[in-house]
């Protein structure tokens, strides 16, 4: 029906548009010649966000954690793993997300644990999984990685605090 025709054309402007810009919204918008956030707001109707590049999806999802909407962002991460699991920036934000929902912890340390294996220097994130691996109550596997983050960062004085702690417990 007409409707849906010119439902799928400014669909097809606007993934044009995204995709000339990098998925920019505010040059998007422009050549669209429509308002940021109506545009904003026609991605989220169409469910677009899905088809944007994993990058810009994890740019989305801080944006939107930083507003504390961490609920909205989680799908933008999956979303990101799942188009590009090689993506570990993607992979880290979905793994530090996931730590932070006790219904979805158990998920977390598969990502932890793969971004790890992407970049095994990431001491940060090294450290939010002994963290993890604390808060869960796993001493052994908190006590090994909070060795390697003071073995690699002798002068982080909160993994330092930590492991000192663990240590002194029976």
């Amino acid at each position: 029906d007409f409707n849906e025709a010119i439902d799928r054309v400014e669909t097809k402007l606007i993934l044009q548009a995204l995709d000339k810009t990098g998925w920019n919204k505010n040059q998007a918008a422009q050549l669209l010649s429509l308002n940021r956030t109506t545009l904003i707001e026609k991605i989220k109707k169409k469910g677009l966000e899905a088809q944007a590049p994993a990058a810009d999806l994890v740019k989305e999802a801080r944006r939107l954690q930083d507003r504390g909407e961490g609920d909205r962002a989680l799908p933008l991460l999956l979303k990101a793993v799942e188009k590009d699991p090689k993506d570990q920036q993607a992979r880290r934000e979905l793994a530090i997300a996931l730590a932070t929902d006790p219904a979805l912890a158990p998920k977390a340390e598969r990502h932890f644990l793969a971004a790890l294996e992407q970049d095994p220097l990431d001491t940060d994130l090294r450290y939010r999984l002994a963290l993890f691996y604390k808060k869960a109550g796993l001493k052994a596997r908190a006590l090994l990685h909070l060795r390697v983050v003071v073995g690699r960062d002798p002068h982080h004085a909160a993994a330092f605090k930590d492991l000192q702690e663990l240590q002194a417990e029976p």
